[in-house]
Formats: C-alpha cells, structure tokens, sequence
C-alpha cells in the first residue's frame, strides 16, 4: 500500500513538472518571437525611412534634370544664334579683307593680267591660316 501511494506521487510530481516544463518552454518561445516581432518592426521603421529618403532623393534628381534640359534647351538655342552671327562676321571679315587686297596701292606700275575673284578669295584664305 505505502508502495502504490508512493506510486502516485511519483506520478503526481512527474506531471507537475512536466506540466511546468512546457510552460517554461513555450515562455521561452514566446520572448523569442517578441523578441524577433520588435526587431522586425524596428526594421520596417528603418526601411520605410529609407524609401522616404529615396522618394525625395528621386523628386530632387527629377527637379535636377529638369532643370538641365531646360538650360541645355537655352544654351543650344543662344549657341544656334552665336553660330550664326560668327559666320556672318566671318563673312564680314573676308569681305573687309578682299576690299583691302583690292584697295591696296600698287609698288610697282606694271601692267598686270587682271586677277579673278576666286584668286583673290584663295590668297586671302591663305593669308587667314
């Protein structure tokens, strides 16, 4: 008899316990997925502020080329007008220099064969390199 109580108890404290260890095992496991929810979430905060960071980041750079494009558009605009002024001062400064050619007094009184005007246009080019 004393046998068969002592039985029981055995069997008593043994479910005592292993009904305590399940507990303390899934509080473990219960800290560990806190744990890994509050590390997510602060992970999700430092993502989030990233793509904001991103976000404005890609608004500037869009400002950025806009911007560009819009000098690029000025600058080819004001260089399509300087190229022309510059080949029609260039033109102007051909002009000037065959009208000194022509205009130019003569050293020697020899007749000469008269010069064609693309003869003269080369002697200036040439004058010019």
């Amino acid at each position: 008899m004393y046998d068969f109580i002592e039985s029981l108890e055995n069997i008593a404290t043994d479910q005592g316990t292993s009904s305590n260890q399940p507990n303390i095992a899934q509080e473990v496991l219960i800290q560990s997925l806190k744990q890994e929810v509050f590390e997510l979430e602060v992970l999700n905060r430092h993502i989030k502020r990233e793509n904001e960071t991103l976000k404005e980041q890609s608004r500037l750079d869009k400002i950025i080329h806009d911007n560009t494009m819009l000098h690029l558009g000025l600058w080819h605009k004001k260089n399509r007008k300087l190229k022309k002024k510059n080949r029609r001062l260039s033109r102007a400064l051909i002009n000037l220099k065959y009208r000194c050619l022509i205009m130019k007094p003569r050293i020697t009184v020899t007749p000469r064969k008269k010069k064609r005007r693309l003869d003269v246009l080369a002697k200036v080019s040439e004058q010019m390199n």
